[in-house]
């Protein structure tokens, strides 16, 4: 049975076509994102969506996600899974989102993504899935949920 991992952070990038948040797997294995939770912190009007990278970009002081359960081990080494709020190179993406909404200027507004069939939104080894600023957004609370 896969360990179940979580995380939830404030998003600080509020730029547009730049990425919010991202979460990223390395060597070890792949990502299995099973929900991604996101309510605007700020009353601005925004736009937002998930994409998989193709390149990391370079990542500014990223943080480890949290077991559910505290005898599993914190993901490290080559199984790290971390999230990071800033990039001092943006990473690239696809064309399309796989998830996008538009939220309105009120706190708290929002939407639980979920990704219940087979493996989940699965991210490949070394690389990340990035909640991606679609337009001059508000910060948003941001938790993820996924399977190592």
């Amino acid at each position: 049975m896969a360990a179940r991992y979580r995380i939830a952070r404030r998003t600080t990038n509020v730029t547009i076509n730049q990425a919010a948040m991202d979460i990223a797997i390395s060597t070890g294995q792949r990502l299995h994102i099973r929900e991604w939770l996101l309510t605007l912190g700020s009353a601005v009007a925004s736009t937002v969506g998930i994409n998989r990278a193709s390149a990391l970009g370079t990542r500014t002081t990223p943080t480890a996600i949290l077991p559910d359960d505290e005898r599993d081990p914190a993901p490290t080494g080559i199984m790290l899974a971390d999230t990071a709020l800033a990039h001092s190179v943006q990473p690239t993406l696809a064309a399309e989102y796989l998830e996008r909404i538009s939220l309105p200027a009120t706190i708290g507004q929002g939407t639980l993504w979920t990704f219940p069939y087979g493996d989940g939104l699965v991210i490949a080894v070394s690389l990340s899935a990035v909640l991606q600023n679609l337009a001059a957004n508000g910060v948003f609370d941001s938790r993820v949920l996924a399977d190592l």
